[in-house]
């Protein structure tokens, strides 16, 4: 099976090469966007509800702090999803005996690794980023209908749409940082061990960062997504110098 796609890869020219990745990985598109469509719009509403009986917790009565709440819930269960994909489509290509036929695609190690890695991650944060925005068309109106807390106006709706940004970015850097981890590691199972670690490590400061400084919180995770896109970088040129025993 393997050779056979070697074969029809090497007919392809390498402007293909990326389409040939995008529609190998376009097909999770509608079940990402379905689990964080569903696990926002159900978080809010948990959040939303509860607020309303929880008065005393400012952050359950402020849209900025439901939206951050929200959020983190969707962030932990989509960076687990993600890493169980990435594991799938990227990860298992490069550990152990697999690496071994990857390796034999005729094209530079690092290009081909970082070009599914594009397409991974083009799919992925379309996906959910569709959904984030779908999601807000429903949380303003039932906000505006349901909630008792502080009233919206224009800056409130900027600040829930950078801390929704905010979660696209971390996102990307969990998942991300996972599959560094397991390639180098060579372990598949480190994929979800790593995430799982991650969430653990992010959760709390998500939800405090995004409502309580929710710019400076935004300005350091996009630093953090350029330091783990050069580590990505790095691992491609590290795959390169390796060699398959």
């Amino acid at each position: 099976m393997i050779l056979k796609e070697v074969n029809n890869f090497a007919r392809s020219s390498k402007e293909s090469i990326r389409n040939y990745e995008y529609q190998k990985i376009k097909k999770i598109n509608p079940q990402i966007i379905f689990a964080a469509l569903l696990t926002q719009s159900v978080s809010f509403l948990f959040f939303l509800f509860v607020g309303r009986y929880e008065k005393t917790e400012q952050i359950l009565t402020n849209f900025i702090g439901i939206i951050a709440l929200s959020t983190t819930v969707t962030l932990c269960i989509l960076s687990l999803l993600g890493a169980i994909f990435i594991r799938k489509y990227i990860v298992q290509l490069y550990v152990g005996n697999q690496r071994a036929r990857t390796f034999l695609f005729p094209i530079k190690r690092s290009h081909l690794f970082l070009k599914k890695n594009v397409a991974f991650s083009t799919i992925f944060v379309r996906g959910v980023g569709i959904s984030l925005l779908l999601s807000y068309f429903i949380e303003v109106p039932l906000y505006i209908l349901i909630g008792e807390g502080v009233k919206l106006n224009l800056w409130l709706l900027i600040q829930s749409f950078v801390i929704k940004l905010t979660c696209l970015l971390l996102l990307l850097g969990i998942v991300t940082v996972s599959e560094i981890v397991a390639i180098r590691l060579q372990s598949e199972i480190s994929t979800i061990i790593t995430a799982v670690i991650g969430i653990t490590l992010v959760a709390n400061l998500s939800v405090l960062g995004s409502f309580n400084l929710t710019m400076i919180t935004f300005l350091a995770c996009l630093i953090t997504v350029v330091m783990v896109i050069a580590a990505l970088l790095k691992t491609g040129y590290w795959i390169d110098k390796s060699e398959v025993k």
